[in-house]
């Protein structure tokens, strides 16, 4: 039996394994991703605060199955 663990995609900002997808803006996605092409949804959230806290900004997004 496989080890439910070892399923899903490997995130490569922090190596976890992670089963949901976040689907950005092509402007946003550029420019949080940095070296990486695939983030889990805990990385791209702390790249998004990262980046709005360098800005002095703020940003409200609405999250949707698809």
């Amino acid at each position: 039996m496989t080890d439910p663990r070892d399923q899903g995609t490997l995130c490569q900002g922090c190596c976890q394994r992670y089963r949901a997808d976040v689907m950005l803006p092509e402007p946003l996605w550029k420019a949080i991703r940095g070296r990486h092409n695939l983030l889990c949804p805990v990385c791209i959230a702390y790249a998004i605060e990262q980046r709005l806290a360098e800005d002095n900004g703020f940003a409200a997004y609405e999250v949707q199955e698809v």
